[in-house]
């Protein structure tokens, strides 16, 4: 046979509704915390990390949405403020609407994508990471 082995069954299946629940549910609790002030370094990570990966899965065409709300997204991450004698961290007020739409879309995406989808955004969130860009979408979105 030629060619990659045939992806199984729970590849091309979305994630199970606990597994999503459980990263919706770690992502609700940092974007709380950093609404309400009191985010941490690790807090802020994941929403910057969900803002990439949802960029990803939008870019591999898992509930497409208008690509010029990542330029908001971008901004919005670098308005959070740091608190650096509490080392706390904060999203604007005006940001939550904008939050709240990045968290939506992503549980969507989470509960639609095939596995395997999910694990190629993973993929180019690390060879991201590694590439020394400011942004994702910095040659495409707008």
């Amino acid at each position: 046979m030629y060619g990659k082995k045939p992806l199984s069954k729970s590849m091309l299946l979305p994630a199970s509704p606990a597994s999503v629940q459980d990263r919706v549910l770690r992502i609700h609790l940092a974007l709380a915390a950093l609404l309400a002030g009191k985010g941490n370094g690790h807090q802020l990570a994941v929403l910057i990390e969900t803002a990439y990966l949802t960029w990803f899965l939008c870019d591999a065409g898992v509930c497409c949405t208008d690509h010029a709300n990542f330029k908001d997204i971008e901004r919005m991450i670098g308005n959070t403020t740091h608190d650096t004698d509490l080392d706390l961290y904060a999203l604007r007020e005006e940001d939550k609407a904008l939050a709240a739409w990045l968290l939506d879309l992503h549980e969507q995406q989470l509960r639609r994508a095939p596995v395997f989808a999910v694990l190629k955004a993973q993929e180019r969130l690390a060879h991201f990471a590694r590439s020394g860009r400011d942004a994702p979408w910095e040659r495409r979105a707008g």
